[in-house]
């Protein structure tokens, strides 16, 4: 016997972005979950960052704004990487 799939409980309808059916529209895209309490992976890409403007030739001023903002914003910094032209970055917002 097959069981039955993990619903989306606890969120509005228009934030249930995977549910069934909405996978192919644009507009499901449009709305997501957001849980402030939880850990976000950001990812901040960048065009420009290529050869002398890469970012891994800045990584120690990267890391120093980006720990300098997160620090003003109260946010906590769980991981930095740097990929050259992207940036992934794990952290949560600290309560207040």
């Amino acid at each position: 016997m097959r069981r039955k799939q993990i619903t989306f409980h606890g969120f509005p309808e228009k934030e249930r972005a995977f549910s069934p059916g909405k996978r192919t529209t644009r507009a499901s895209r449009r709305y997501r979950p957001v849980a402030t309490k939880e850990a976000m992976h950001l990812v901040l890409r960048s065009d420009r960052a290529r050869g002398a403007k890469s970012l891994l030739k800045y990584d120690s001023v990267v890391r120093a704004v980006i720990a300098k903002i997160a620090s003003r914003n109260g946010v906590r910094i769980y991981r930095i990487v740097n990929a050259g032209n992207h940036l992934h970055i794990n952290a949560v917002r600290l309560a207040a």
